[in-house]
């Protein structure tokens, strides 16, 4: 049949039930001897930037199709003619496949058909590490299987909760891990220094060179603000309260993507997962009593100490000067350069445990997915060697 002379070169080789059905039950040699059907053009045809269908290998189920009809309602997928030359098309050739879930496409395709363009060809699954996780694209809270090998993120693969994300993610929240893969994210603390001759800038420094760095802004400032974005757990709120409590600083939060300052400000995008709101803890630094910033406020400030996880905008605060603490790359920290006196490099969501309250203020919990190969620390530890020197 079509199926034993396809399974030896499926890309979903580790993953796909039928292949291992194949293997386990099929005869070693076929007894196809007809014509077998080859679809020239359509070998690695690109349906998306996100989506490559190739053709032989498609067994018409057309889950694709039901998909796009009856889960996202764009209608973007087609099954033409029937028979030897049935073939899966796109609706329009001119906008192609377009919804925002394509990767699921590629989740259920049970031949390997369509792939995922970000994951083809990159790794075999059975040398991926497979743990459990939120995403934190945005304040929905998905349910979420880390894929890894040797502590780097290959994919994010959904999984199934009924009250959260059902059996889906968008394509969004599925690419967001490569903010935590950044070649260019700082994972070691940079101390302002000014040379012999007059040059100001940022250097690698030691932990302990930083903290102390630290304490001295601290005590060197009256009016010193610790805000934390929407994008950091519960846990990590408790303890930057005692931060705050420590050293005497006013604490408020911020969010600022797409014009959110607080979950009021939170919307469904779409009639499926996305939300307006790409922080996924704004409701949970609310629960702990933390105020929302505006921008206003934050020029009453000389210092501000920002603990943010990768996802919080970063507000309009040029004049102050500035403490970097948590996921930060060198774009970021090129573009207020001037105003940063210390960068402290801290863990990402899939690096930590915690917890977040998602906009259906669903309380969910989660253990770390992967290492971190950096030098960042979680705030309990810096939290502990500021209350030593303090």
């Amino acid at each position: 049949s079509d199926l034993n002379l396809c399974f030896p070169v499926t890309i979903n080789a580790g993953e796909c039930e039928l292949q291992d059905y194949n293997f386990e039950y099929g005869p070693s040699t076929s007894r196809f001897q007809e014509e077998k059907r080859v679809f020239e053009d359509a070998t690695t045809k690109k349906l998306s930037e996100k989506i490559t269908l190739n053709m032989n290998r498609c067994v018409h189920c057309e889950r694709c199709v039901r998909f796009t009809d009856e889960v996202t309602k764009t209608y973007d997928l087609v099954m033409e003619n029937r028979g030897w030359k049935k073939e899966l098309c796109v609706t329009d050739e001119d906008k192609g496949l377009w919804n925002n879930y394509q990767g699921n496409l590629a989740d259920f395709c049970p031949v390997g058909a369509l792939t995922w363009n970000d994951f083809r060809f990159e790794k075999r699954v059975w040398f991926l590490d497979k743990r459990p996780s939120l995403c934190d694209g945005c304040s929905k809270g998905c349910n979420i299987e880390v894929h890894s090998d040797k502590e780097i993120v290959q994919r994010y693969f959904p999984i199934y909760n009924e009250k959260v994300n059902g059996h889906w993610i968008c394509d969004e929240g599925r690419a967001s891990y490569k903010t935590y893969m950044d070649p260019l994210r700082i994972i070691s603390p940079l101390l302002r220094y000014t040379s012999a001759d007059g040059i100001t800038q940022l250097v690698a420094a030691s932990w302990q060179t930083a903290l102390e760095s630290l304490k001295v802004l601290l005590q060197s400032y009256k009016k010193s603000l610790l805000l934390i974005g929407t994008d950091s757990t519960n846990e990590e709120v408790q303890t930057l309260k005692k931060v705050a409590e420590l050293f005497s600083l006013n604490i408020l939060s911020y969010n600022g993507i797409n014009g959110v300052m607080q979950s009021q400000d939170d919307a469904s995008l779409d009639h499926l997962l996305m939300m307006k709101d790409k922080t996924a803890n704004t409701r949970g630094l609310e629960s702990l009593g933390i105020k929302a910033a505006s921008n206003h406020q934050l020029l009453d400030y000389d210092l501000i100490v920002y603990y943010r996880a990768g996802r919080a905008a970063m507000p309009n605060v040029h004049t102050q000067k500035l403490v970097f603490w948590g996921v930060w790359n060198q774009q970021e920290i090129k573009q207020w350069q001037n105003a940063i006196q210390l960068v402290l490099p801290g863990l990402s969501t899939l690096e930590k445990k915690g917890t977040y309250i998602n906009a259906q203020n669903i309380a969910q919990s989660f253990q770390a997915a992967i290492k971190h190969l950096g030098g960042g620390l979680n705030v309990d530890d810096v939290f502990q060697q500021l209350k030593i020197k303090a």
